[in-house]
């Protein structure tokens, strides 16, 4: 079996938790555009050539609402493995749910897994504001 597969996460109580990754999400970053007439926009950049393995639920719901009172939203958890293109800001499309990451973790700074917390972004994008992996912003 591919050892890629599984990852564990210390919790706080200190017991090993093993996490199957067995979901596919796409990533994707938020890149800044300029038009001809200097108007700025956004479009969404495929990190990655495919969809990656991870693994994903939701929050737990007394970590929801601790982190509600202080007016941070976090509504999914992602397990990936190790990769340095995954930044806060970025954007995952996750059974055809978008998400925006609003923390990276990482394995007690080891670099096999990154644990990504991520919030709902209410208005997907359309179809024109997806781009696929490699695409350059073409000058204005």
């Amino acid at each position: 079996m591919n050892e890629n597969l599984f990852s564990y996460h210390a919790n706080a109580s200190k017991h090993r938790r093993y996490f199957l990754k067995d979901k596919k999400a796409q990533l994707f970053e938020k890149v800044v555009t300029v038009d001809s007439i200097g108007a700025r926009d956004f479009v969404y950049v495929s990190l990655f050539q495919n969809s990656v393995w991870c693994y994903a639920r939701q929050v737990d719901a007394d970590i929801f609402f601790r982190k509600e009172q202080y007016k941070i939203q976090e509504t999914y958890f992602f397990a990936f493995n190790y990769n340095k293109k995954i930044k806060i800001g970025n954007a995952i499309l996750y059974r055809e749910k978008w998400f925006e990451i609003t923390r990276v973790d990482t394995d007690e700074d080891y670099n096999s897994d990154l644990f990504v917390y991520a919030k709902d972004i209410k208005t997907p994008p359309n179809e024109k504001k997806i781009k696929p992996y490699g695409w350059n912003n073409p000058p204005a």
